[in-house]
């Protein structure tokens, strides 16, 4: 993976200083916990209370209110972003995008979404 244009990408859409202390790199003990059980982890944001929402090389992983663990593929994320971002406008403020009426991933606030969906971008041009 080129992960030197991801960093790049990251620092040049501020992911990191916008998700602050919720940042989640390769050195963190989320990052690491998902290697174990053979994801392909490389990058999030992580709620207080162990919410998170992390790019993956081929999808999204995430774990919901519920606490349960998913995944979703970029091409269904990035609908989903798109859906949301018509609808509400990307100067909306919320804090979590609705999958289904049972299920959410969080994303912070808006800022921190389009951060997110432009470093998704980048990931699933790698992955075609």
């Amino acid at each position: 993976m080129k992960i030197d244009v991801l960093r790049a990408r990251v620092r040049r859409n501020k992911l990191e200083k916008l998700a602050g202390e919720s940042y989640r790199d390769e050195k963190s003990q989320l990052i690491k916990s998902l290697h174990n059980e053979d994801k392909k982890a490389l990058l999030g944001i992580q709620k207080g209370d162990g919410i998170y929402t992390v790019l993956g090389e081929e999808c999204v992983y995430y774990s919901s209110n519920s606490g349960i663990e998913r995944k979703i593929s970029y091409g269904r994320f990035t609908e989903i972003l798109r859906s949301n971002a018509l609808k509400t406008g990307k100067t909306t403020e919320f804090e979590f995008l609705n999958i289904t009426e049972q299920d959410c991933i969080w994303i912070l606030n808006t800022r921190t979404m389009n951060a997110i969906w432009n470093t998704v971008l980048l990931l699933q041009k790698w992955k075609e």
